[in-house]
């Protein structure tokens, strides 16, 4: 089986958030001998420091999953770009299971479907509970209303090629905390 834990945010500089280590925590419990585990966050919290997909192979490694298990999904900023990199690169994977929480799924699964579907991937979640605060929850509450009227309207590539681009300086700097 293939999990792809989607990061949260930093704690600081050098740390993982709790959500983040929360949905780690949630991959390892479901993995079985042989899985591997693709983990995205292809952002630094400051110019020149580890991203948040480096912690996160750092702590699964650290915390007995192998390393040739564990891979860095790169180049994605949001949830557009990571599902598409992900579903294109795993194309030849019969089964994904995406380990998130669920104000994530909220505006993530139908992305993460609709993108699974186009590369013939047969596609699961893991929803992790109470992680994230309001602020957050709102946030994807409003995104996930946002892609479902794109969806219903035909715009989605619009708003996938408008976020991901505003998401670009991600790779610059990701600050936002997602645990508030």
């Amino acid at each position: 089986m293939l999990y792809v834990v989607i990061a949260c945010h930093f704690k600081n500089k050098d740390e993982l958030c709790e959500t983040t280590i929360a949905r780690l925590l949630a991959a390892l419990k479901v993995a079985k001998s042989g899985d591997r585990i693709i983990v995205t966050g292809d952002v630094p919290y400051a110019p020149g420091s580890k991203t948040l997909g480096q912690l996160m192979w750092d702590w699964l490694t650290k915390n007995g999953f192998p390393a040739w298990g564990t891979f860095v999904l790169h180049r994605g900023v949001g949830t557009f770009s990571e599902a598409r990199i992900a579903c294109i690169l795993l194309k030849n994977t019969k089964e994904v299971t995406v380990v998130s929480s669920p104000w994530y799924f909220f505006q993530a699964k139908p992305i993460w479907q609709r993108r699974a579907k186009e590369s013939g991937i047969k596609i699961s979640f893991v929803s992790v509970p109470n992680t994230g605060g309001w602020r957050t929850i709102l946030t994807y509450a409003i995104l996930g209303l946002v892609v479902r009227v794109a969806i219903f309207i035909g715009l989605e590539k619009v708003l996938e090629d408008r976020l991901t681009a505003s998401q670009q300086k991600r790779h610059e700097g990701f600050t936002f905390d997602g645990c508030k």
